[in-house]
């Protein structure tokens, strides 16, 4: 293996334990509100994954780590494949202008 393919390995695994991380991070607040207000963690849990934002994370996230994992397997070979990365990045991109264009305006940063 040489250097430059490792450094986009370990560059690879550093992304994909952020994006996971960030989905957690997502998660825990949004499944402890739930409860809080009387609904069950499967409800909240559907909730939670309701937001195609979070779907887009979670696509992210797998597009990372299953290559790296499970590069035998279906799964990382599906996500190995240029046109289904091409498709997460539309998702990716999408989830940003949605934002830019719908929602900026919805959210009031306080300093």
């Amino acid at each position: 293996m040489n250097s430059s393919s490792s450094r986009a390995r370990a560059c690879t695994v550093v992304l994909a334990a952020i994006a996971w991380a960030g989905v957690l991070l997502q998660c825990y607040p949004s499944l402890k509100l739930a409860v809080r207000s009387g609904k069950s963690i499967g409800g909240g849990l559907l909730v939670f994954l309701g937001y195609f934002t979070v779907l887009t994370n979670l696509l992210v996230g797998a597009s990372l780590a299953l290559p790296l994992m499970a590069t035998p397997s279906a799964a990382g070979r599906f996500f190995s494949r240029a046109d289904v990365l091409a498709g997460i990045a539309v998702n990716i991109a999408f989830v940003g202008l949605s934002y830019h264009f719908l929602l900026r305006k919805t959210y009031a940063r306080k300093a």
